[in-house]
């Protein structure tokens, strides 16, 4: 990885969006291979009140072993204020339709 860009005359380094993917595609995809790699599967409750980082995070750590199990509920969305967005859960419902819900079986 390179280093940061220099900004400025006050001497403090920054970064580039260049750097940002860079750090992404080296440490970022990395981490999340070498931690997938030590579970069978990921469980993710409450998947309605995910974020869009949370949801990167889960997509990265199950990629390619298609191992992640979601459990959530659209309407019990209450963590907006924390920049959690349904629009996650319901775009996995929309690619994986019914199956996704588990084909109507309820667990209390």
């Amino acid at each position: 990885m390179r280093a940061p860009h220099h900004f400025g005359n006050d001497g403090n380094l920054g970064i580039v969006c260049n750097d940002v993917e860079i750090v992404y595609d080296t440490l970022f995809k990395r981490a999340a291979r070498e931690i997938a790699q030590r579970f069978r599967e990921i469980m993710v409750d409450e998947y309605q009140d995910s974020n869009e980082i949370q949801d990167a995070i889960f997509g990265a750590l199950t990629h390619k072993r298609n191992n992640c199990f979601m459990v959530g509920d659209v309407k019990q969305s209450i963590y907006g204020f924390r920049n959690s967005n349904p629009k996650y859960f319901m775009d996995k419902y929309n690619q994986f339709g019914f199956d996704f819900l588990l084909q109507g079986q309820v667990g209390y």
